[in-house]
Parts: C-alpha cells; sequence; structure tokens
C-alpha cells in the first residue's frame, strides 16, 4: 500500500507494519521489468503467456500453501515490446519479468529529436 504525498506517514505505516510492494514495475531505455511477491512458489506454479498481446502471469500454488502474493496478473503490451524476448525468473520469493523493446523501438529511442516550440 503506497500513500504518496505524505513520505513521514508512508515510512511509519511500512516500518511498523514491515510491508513490501506486492508489485513493482521498472522502466529503463532497453525495456520494462514487473516484480511480483510469489512466496513459497516455484518455477512449475507459474504460469506466463502472451495472447493478443496481454501478457498474462498466473501463480497456481494451492491456495492452502499460499502466504501471500498473486493470482494473476495482467499487462498490455503494445507493440513495442518483442513478446519473443521476454525472460522470467523466480528468486527467494520474487518472481522478475523482463519484456524487452523490439530493435525497431531502441533504434527510435536513440535517434529522436524533438524540437521546442
Amino acid at each position: 500500500m503506497k500513500f504518496t504525498g505524505f513520505p513521514e506517514f508512508e515510512r511509519i505505516f511500512e516500518s511498523a507494519f514491515n510491508t513490501v510492494e506486492a508489485e513493482k514495475i521498472d522502466t529503463d531505455s532497453e525495456g520494462t521489468t514487473i516484480r511480483l511477491l510469489a512466496p513459497g512458489a516455484s518455477k512449475e506454479d507459474i504460469a506466463i503467456g502472451v495472447n493478443a498481446r496481454v501478457l498474462t502471469i498466473t501463480n497456481n500454488l494451492d491456495e492452502d500453501k499460499k502466504i501471500s502474493g498473486f493470482n494473476e496478473a495482467k499487462y498490455r503490451l503494445n507493440s513495442e515490446f518483442e513478446v519473443s524476448g521476454i525472460k522470467a525468473k523466480l528468486e527467494n520469493g520474487i518472481l522478475e519479468v523482463r519484456c524487452p523493446l523490439t530493435k525497431k523501438s531502441l533504434k527510435e529511442l536513440k535517434g529522436v529529436t524533438i524540437e521546442v516550440e
């Protein structure tokens, strides 16, 4: 839970309840990384697929074994992402999914000139 705009309250809340972000999305010049909490899950419990440019991540861990984390997460991918290059790894209860940009998008990012009006 995030309380943006109230940094002191956020700090107190997070330290009192020792909260961890269940989802974190980071974007850089080469793509986007999605991190999801999946404590207790093994790689066999996780299913990841793309259909009609929608990335679906499912945690199939039995409900009685699931401590916390997600059941299913969906993300719409635009044409700038290289679907065949998506990679995932599960380590220490954190699932990390890397969605790279296409080579065309990388070239466009490096060669864009923006005119100031």
